[in-house]
């Protein structure tokens, strides 16, 4: 259920970044300091989480043996997840925020 349930969120957050990059790119919207803020931590979030997921894959690895289906869900969902990090390492450039992503030994020891 982790697994399908971290699929979605990924899906999710990939597709709101995707539309926040379409906002800001149209050139409609002035991005304040206070939304820059917020996006840094959104954007940090969303690449540590990817880092959470990752180690959670690792652990899950002994049960890849007993379920097929568990294995490419979980490929899958770390496809996903690499693709909502890369989104929201665009759309920080885009923005022009510095942020720099939690490293996995500091996200693990949370």
């Amino acid at each position: 259920m982790v697994t399908v349930d971290s699929l979605m969120q990924f899906k999710d957050d990939e597709i709101t970044l995707s539309r926040l990059e379409g906002a800001v790119l149209s050139g409609e919207y002035l991005v304040s300091g206070l939304m820059k803020e917020r996006l840094t931590k959104m954007f940090g979030d969303v690449c540590g989480d990817r880092v959470l997921y990752s180690r959670f894959e690792q652990t899950s690895r002994p049960l890849f043996e007993v379920s097929e289906t568990l294995e490419e869900l979980s490929v899958a969902t770390g496809l996903v997840a690499s693709m909502a990090e890369r989104k929201a390492r665009e759309v920080a450039n885009w923005v022009g925020v510095e942020f720099h992503p939690p490293n996995q030994s500091r996200v693990l020891s949370l």
